[in-house]
């Protein structure tokens, strides 16, 4: 009960959310997604939106995932741009799918 009320004024003073709040998608993207920056490029606009957690890797054969998860309006962002991508990127395919939300999820990041 404490940890619970600890949670819910921690949300409240500083604008958190939790994983119930949570939206969680995983991405997967083909085409001129890899050598071009990517998931530099992903990582680095993903870090400017509020709460975005997950994670973007080379999948090999012109593919990268993303797992993405967050506040809906930080997700709904960061799925816009990952259609588009960084400028030397051509997105020719792209696959959503909903995802559970993850307790462990860390700050958006590259994984290698």
């Amino acid at each position: 009960m404490y940890l619970n009320a600890l949670n819910y004024i921690i949300i409240i003073v500083f604008g958190g959310f939790s994983v119930s709040d949570s939206k969680a998608f995983i991405v997967r993207l083909s085409g001129r997604v890899t050598g071009v920056g990517f998931r530099y490029y992903a990582s680095l606009y993903a870090s400017g939106l509020n709460g975005l957690k997950g994670y973007i890797r080379n999948l090999g054969h012109g593919r990268v995932e993303a797992f993405v998860q967050g506040p809906e309006d930080s997700v709904a962002m960061m799925l816009k741009w990952l259609h588009k991508g960084p400028p030397m990127a051509v997105v020719e395919k792209i696959e959503i799918e909903d995802a559970e939300p993850r307790e462990d999820a860390a700050p958006f990041n590259i994984e290698l």
